[in-house]
């Protein structure tokens, strides 16, 4: 008998283990102390490689015939394996600057493999943050870091910041597993064909979009999971926010919010869907920490304490010149279906996480996430919608009041994407897809379906 009720208690107590989970939607590693250190560190590290890692991948098949990839991971850590390596066994002769002429020649005749990241990181400090080989390319590639060309033809990848292009002759030892990935999407004919804005358009932009017109239009709802979260799951929250057992942390209820304060350590999570955690202590030591630093340990705090990696992107950089506790400010913004997230009238940060002298000081993070719907999970479910021409048109008295035509309007756009755009829909938050184009240092967001002007900034 006494066995048969310690049978049934540890599947009651397996059964809550799963609720309490089931409520706590993001995936983080657990801080059990039974947990070895190793794998926590393996697990932060996957996360960390998500987060660094690119936004959007092509495989480009032929000059008219390229896919937008939805499933980036399986890619990104085999180039990331091999980039490695490459890294590690680079000569400077190896190494070759290409004109803006070459690089688009490269891209018209090469079947490859395009990783496109968000141009926030210089390359130096994104290969230092992923443990690569610093000894050659650094010197040779300045700028914000914005993608890799991996040919699956011949043996070299180019890799691109904002101020140009650098060839670099060399294989990876993980191309042949890629290029038969590549070739298997290919073969199977399904996907979508994919063009640029600088094709379709003439526009310095190489934004990918669908070659007929469809987008998955439908509104995506969000679900603010601070609203109506339970105290067991707050309570959670609150010891791996806090590290510490509950009956150590005092709790203070309000109307719209719960805050929990432990020594200088307080997590406040307010039913707006913000959650806000402080450490006020102070810290002796005066020396200021490197921007890599500073990285590594908003890096590590965003992966162990939210797990939110792979819908993540770093949107901004701020340095805290102040002399007496000087660090820097990180802002991190949400993909969905690969698509950048604007918010209208409110905070346009998704995570802001502050940094001094190697500790998170600060970290407010919108604790929401999209509703999983079959067009979230289902990128084949798509519809006609307007052409970026046609809601440019629509609205071009508005966003370019001096122009005389379409075309006139297209050639002083700079930017143009296909978006979203969180708004309050029938008392509830949701994702609209918008064309988002950029004219004259003014963003517009314009509903896809209706053309709509939605956002201006």
């Amino acid at each position: 008998m006494r066995e048969k009720i310690k049978t049934i208690l540890l599947f009651l107590l397996s059964g809550l283990l799963i609720f309490f989970v089931a409520e706590i939607w993001m995936q983080v590693p657990s801080v059990s102390s039974k947990t070895p250190v190793s794998q926590e560190n393996f697990e932060r590290n996957t996360l960390k490689m998500e987060l660094l890692g690119p936004k959007e991948v092509v495989l480009k098949f032929s000059n008219s015939e390229q896919t937008l990839l939805y499933e980036i991971q399986p890619y990104w850590s085999l180039v990331q394996k091999g980039l490695k390596t490459a890294y590690s066994n680079l000569s400077s002769d190896s190494i070759s600057k290409l004109t803006p002429e070459d690089y688009q020649r490269i891209l018209e005749d090469e079947k490859m493999i395009r990783l496109k990241f968000p141009g926030v990181l210089d390359h130096g400090d994104w290969a230092q943050l992923l443990g690569f080989n610093l000894e050659i390319l650094p010197e040779k590639l300045p700028g914000k870091f914005l993608g890799i060309d991996l040919s699956l033809d011949k043996d070299y990848f180019v890799l691109t910041t904002d101020q140009g292009h650098l060839k670099v002759k060399k294989s990876l030892d993980t191309w042949k597993t890629l290029g038969d990935r590549v070739s298997t999407v290919y073969d199977s004919r399904r996907y979508r064909n994919y063009t640029t804005f600088r094709e379709k358009y003439g526009m310095e932009s190489d934004v990918y979009v669908a070659r007929i017109n469809s987008q998955p239009p439908q509104d995506i709802p969000l679900q603010n999971n601070l609203e109506a979260m339970t105290p067991q799951v707050q309570n959670n929250l609150a010891r791996r926010y806090l590290r510490q057992a509950i009956d150590y942390i005092r709790e203070i209820s309000e109307e719209n919010a719960v805050t929990y304060v432990y020594d200088q350590k307080v997590l406040r999570l307010n039913k707006n869907g913000w959650l806000t955690y402080k450490d006020g202590q102070k810290i002796k030591e005066e020396k200021e920490a490197s921007l890599v630093d500073s990285l590594e340990t908003a890096l590590d705090f965003i992966t162990s304490h939210t797990g939110m990696t792979g819908s993540l992107y770093i949107s901004e950089i701020e340095k805290i010149e102040t002399r007496s506790n000087p660090g820097y400010v990180f802002y991190f913004n949400m993909l969905v279906n690969h698509k950048r997230v604007y918010r209208l009238g409110q905070e346009p940060y998704f995570i802001r996480v502050e940094v001094h002298q190697g500790r998170v000081s600060q970290m407010d993070f919108l604790y929401q996430k999209p509703v999983e719907t079959d067009i979230v999970r289902n990128i084949e479910i798509a519809t006609q919608v307007l052409s970026p021409e046609e809601i440019i048109d629509q609205n071009r008295e508005a966003i370019d009041p001096s122009s005389k035509s379409i075309d006139e309007t297209l050639g002083r756009i700079s930017w143009m994407d296909a978006s979203y755009v969180e708004v309050k829909s029938q008392g509830q938050r949701v994702l609209k897809p918008v064309w988002t184009v950029r004219l004259k240092d003014r963003i517009f967001s314009m509903d896809m379906t209706t053309g709509q002007l939605i956002l201006e900034g």
